[in-house]
């Protein structure tokens, strides 16, 4: 739309572009993640190649939570799907960071016993 006018009385004439810019930015407005999200079994291949180290039900649970608890621009996405890999991908960045699991000392403990034949498992 552009003014007009010959003391710009500030009138507003139409260019006719204005229902295909509301179209274009409505199409990239963001939406909060679907009620009904789910992974399939597309996604699921996906995250089993690229991300081995993620307990993906797990991370997914996570990630649906955290996204329906997120208020606010922050959380409304394009493209939830996309959203979901870089969760996992990131998850698997973690992981592998993070240093092995060490034994607890019972375990360690039955461990050691288990060298031993004549020793009786710990009660």
């Amino acid at each position: 739309m552009t003014k007009s006018g010959a003391h710009g009385d500030g009138a507003v004439v139409p260019t006719g572009k204005e229902p295909e810019d509301n179209r274009k930015r409505a199409a990239q407005r963001g939406t909060r993640i679907p009620d009904d999200f789910t992974v399939t079994p597309a996604m699921v291949e996906w995250a089993r190649e690229r991300t081995p180290l993620v307990d993906g039900p797990r991370a997914t649970e996570k990630f649906i939570n955290h996204w329906t608890a997120t208020s606010g621009r922050n959380a409304t996405k394009l493209d939830w799907p996309a959203t979901w890999r870089n969760w996992m991908l990131r998850d698997q960045e973690t992981a592998k960071d993070r240093p092995a699991r060490r034994n607890t000392p019972e375990e360690r403990l039955r461990a050691t016993l288990a060298l031993v034949p004549d020793i009786k498992e710990i009660s």
